[in-house]
């Protein structure tokens, strides 16, 4: 039994000592370096909305934020904050509510800090949607003779 408790004793010791020896030269190196970490999306949000859900407008844009459990274990280095594709994204949302009538649209965004010490950030896009433009009716006018006015009117494909 105490050469047991010898080698468990050895053993011990050099993994403490191991871990000592990695710990003290790798500790002063990082003191050293300064460590800029860049802020990453952490919430997408969209105020003024009515006609579009949030989740549809999410997928109109490049920027995403991480899921659930991607915040929950730490997985959020992939979402970092990109003030280019901010821009880009107001003009998508721009762009998907023209598309859709909406030509009125205005909108902006904000990023807001979740804590000052960490480097969380909030997007919020502020839409103000206006009323879309709607066709109530149309008329076609074809300018040709009677006979072939008629001869179009009459077809599968006019109607």
């Amino acid at each position: 039994m105490p050469i047991i408790r010898n080698h468990i004793r050895y053993y011990f010791c050099a993994a403490l000592t191991a871990g000592f020896i990695f710990f003290s030269l790798v500790t002063p190196v990082q003191a050293f370096q300064e460590v800029v970490r860049e802020p990453v999306v952490w919430d997408i949000q969209f105020s003024g909305n009515e006609t579009f859900a949030d989740l549809v407008l999410k997928n109109s844009i490049a920027t995403k934020e991480p899921s659930f459990f991607q915040k929950l274990i730490g997985r959020h280095g992939d979402f970092i904050l990109n003030e280019r594709e901010l821009m880009r994204d107001q003009i998508r949302l721009k762009r998907f509510y023209e598309r859709r009538g909406f030509h009125l649209v205005e909108i902006d965004y904000t990023v807001n800090e979740e804590h000052k010490m960490e480097r969380k950030r909030t997007i919020r896009f502020s839409i103000r949607e206006a009323v879309p433009l709607r066709i109530d009716t149309s008329r076609v006018e074809i300018d040709a003779p009677s006979g072939i006015v008629e001869k179009i009117r009459e077809s599968s494909d006019f109607n």
